[in-house]
């Protein structure tokens, strides 16, 4: 027997595609659209979009479900006919951390990264997790910031340690993020923000976890901000 659960899901949903639609046209910001739009003026609207073809402002929002005792097969075929975006959690892989998708641990625990970082010298630091992303942005801490003297972007940071940054589509340990250096010095910090609030939350966690393990560099949970993103 199929079990569908709804967890989580933009709030007001019809007004907020609505706003996202009309705010590409009208001068007024998203707070006065917002409170302008009544439910009777919110779905005239979508059923004015939905005539004209334009689909795409329905992706402003999003309904988080768990779905339990479905076939893999029948999961695919709704993946692959595009029916909605969907995280599928391996029914081997049963744990998930901060991802929004299933990291086995004999992955996420890099034997070969630690054995690396460990011939050049470089050990983590107390309370970072033994993962690919923390060895290699301590590699760079801890060997090659000293060296950077011409100014120098680098590109492309671990997931691990930047928690507000979206992911790069190309490689998902990686963010859309840069930082220059001159004369061994950051002179800037820059990112594409993450504007997925469940991943967001998920990485939020898994700062305060780090934390809680003595990583005082490790961020904190921000509900507002959390919420805010839900927006």
């Amino acid at each position: 027997m199929a079990k569908v659960t709804l967890i989580a899901h933009t709030p007001d949903p019809e007004k907020t595609v609505a706003a996202a639609a009309k705010l590409c046209y009208s001068p007024a910001d998203i707070g006065t659209l917002m409170d302008g739009i009544t439910d009777e003026k919110a779905a005239a609207f979508l059923d004015m979009l939905s005539d004209l073809g334009h689909q795409s402002p329905i992706e402003h929002a999003s309904f988080t479900f768990g779905i339990e005792g479905v076939s893999r097969a029948l999961l695919a075929q709704i993946t692959r006919h595009r029916i909605a975006s969907f995280s599928v959690q391996s029914q081997r892989y049963v744990p998930e951390k901060e991802f929004s998708y299933v990291t086995p641990p004999e992955i996420a625990a890099d034997e070969e990264a630690a054995a690396l970082a460990k011939s050049v010298g470089v050990e983590l630091p107390e309370g970072k997790d033994p993962t690919w992303g923390n060895f290699l942005y301590e590699c760079f801490d801890q060997r090659v910031e000293e060296k950077l003297i011409q100014p120098t972007f680098i590109t492309m940071h671990p997931v691990d340690v930047s928690p507000l940054a979206k992911r790069c589509v190309s490689d998902p340990r990686l963010t859309e993020r840069f930082e220059l250096f001159i004369c061994h010095s950051e002179m800037g910090n820059a990112f594409s923000e993450l504007n997925d609030p469940i991943d967001q939350k998920k990485r939020f966690q898994k700062q305060v976890e780090m934390r809680a393990k003595g990583d005082d560099e490790a961020g904190m949970m921000d509900d507002d901000y959390i919420n805010a993103l839900e927006y």
